[in-house]
């Protein structure tokens, strides 16, 4: 595989990791720091009938509180179907509360039950403490690069914290 990202021009190496091997090896920690991330998260929804679609869903309304349906389309980049197919589940569970628009009682707005909010809090419990424990390693300056590396993935705006 050639490595193109590592010249900048002729004479220079350039970054080190901009390399073929170390942007691969960038991504297999990502998507192996994705699973192990969300293991615990995926053994409790199992449990429960229900799988990763789901939990993506209740994570995006626990970050999107009263979230407009279309809105929450755009958030998971999914089609309407899609969305219906998982949200249903979790509304008949009552995890998910719908209620109408204030100004437009067309518009269906989510939100998490109380029960969707302890959830969300039992499904991300162990994330949250091992990215606690990571970060605490890390440090402070390996903790602000990581947070700008993943804004910039996400089309986020580094908040700078």
């Amino acid at each position: 595989m050639a490595d193109t990202y590592s010249r900048l021009d002729s004479a220079s190496p350039g970054p080190l990791y901009l390399r073929d091997r170390d942007l691969e090896e960038a991504l297999d920690l990502l998507v192996n720091a994705t699973r192990n991330l969300t293991e615990s998260a995926r053994e409790t929804l199992e449990s429960r009938g229900y799988g990763m679609a789901h939990y993506r869903v209740l994570h995006a309304l626990s970050q999107n509180p009263s979230v407009p349906v279309a809105h929450l389309l755009g958030i998971l980049k999914v089609r309407k179907q899609s969305l219906h197919r998982v949200l249903t589940p979790l509304v008949d569970a009552d995890l998910v509360v719908q209620s109408p628009g204030e100004r437009d009682r067309r518009q269906r707005l989510l939100k998490l039950s109380d029960e969707g909010e302890s959830l969300v809090r039992e499904l991300t419990d162990q994330a949250r403490a091992d990215l606690a424990e990571a970060f605490r390693l890390a440090g402070p300056a390996a903790v602000a690069g990581f947070r700008s590396v993943l804004h910039k993935l996400t089309g986020k705006i580094d908040g700078g914290a």
